[in-house]
């Protein structure tokens, strides 16, 4: 190679890492976008409890930092709380534990950053 091509290549590289400054999908990531609920259904034995993981993201899906709150629509079939053995180190990704109270069909509603999410939950005899 010739001075003349590595100093062609090294000009291009330059320019190519110039050009790369910044983050080019800083401006997908307005704010919360949706919702994500694990699982998205619940089905569960009378009785018995599972955990519910909920995070707002973004339109990248990078989870957010916001306060989320979850609510039986049922309170009689199916009670939340706040997973306490389970905190939310990064702010972005909050469990819950879901107790199986009788049999029936309920609705989980999942509120946080100005959306709203439903977890279908089924509890078993």
């Amino acid at each position: 190679m010739t001075v003349l091509h590595i100093g062609a290549v090294c000009a291009t590289v330059a320019v190519l890492a110039w050009g790369c400054k910044g983050d080019p999908t800083a401006d997908l990531r307005g704010g919360p976008n949706a919702i994500q609920a694990v699982p998205s259904q619940i089905f569960v034995d009378s009785g018995k409890a599972v955990s519910l993981v909920v995070s707002v993201q973004d339109a990248q899906l990078n989870p957010l930092a916001v306060d989320v709150a979850v609510q039986s629509a049922d309170a009689a079939i199916a009670s939340v709380a706040v997973d306490t053995t389970r905190p939310a180190v990064d702010g972005a990704r909050h469990a819950f534990v879901v107790t199986a109270l009788k049999a029936g069909q309920t609705t989980l509603n999942v509120t946080g950053g100005g959306l709203s999410e439903s977890v279908p939950t089924t509890v078993g005899p």
